[in-house]
């Protein structure tokens, strides 16, 4: 009726399994929601979801980065920043101006690694991009 899977991997006081391992590419055919599996070619341990295998994230301190600049009054572009983002990756910034949160993708757009705001930022006012809240690289 049932069905059971023999682990031989698991001896008497083991305390850990081996989960299925294989390259890439040799993954199942027909993948379906919930399986896990080791990548032996990333050598991450992935998770099955929505369509696609995602790779679990590992525990540790991620690493944030502060960019600072002065408004002049009369710029609106700031550069370089730590890191470059592509359009629409604002969300991943917390920036604020004289203390005050800036909200991303309306008071400010990126570009590589230049950020350019909406409105002018006041004679010496200023500025901090904080980076990192965007990623899951963890540094140990």
């Amino acid at each position: 009726m049932g069905r059971y899977v023999k682990n031989t991997e698991l001896h008497a006081g083991g305390y850990a399994i081996r989960v299925p391992y294989s390259p890439s590419a040799a993954g199942p055919t027909n993948p379906v929601d919930g399986l896990v599996r080791y990548n032996e070619t990333s050598n991450k341990i992935q998770y099955y979801s929505l369509g696609a295998w995602r790779t679990f994230a590992a525990e540790g301190v991620v690493q944030l980065t502060k960019d600072t600049f002065t408004g002049n009054g009369t710029d609106r572009d700031f550069g370089p920043m730590s890191f470059s983002y592509n359009s629409g990756d604002e969300i991943r910034l917390l920036v604020f101006i004289g203390n005050v949160f800036q909200n991303p993708g309306v008071a400010f757009q990126v570009n590589g690694d230049s950020i350019r705001f909406t409105s002018t930022p006041g004679n010496a006012q200023p500025i901090v991009v904080l980076h990192g809240y965007g990623t899951t690289v963890t540094q140990n």
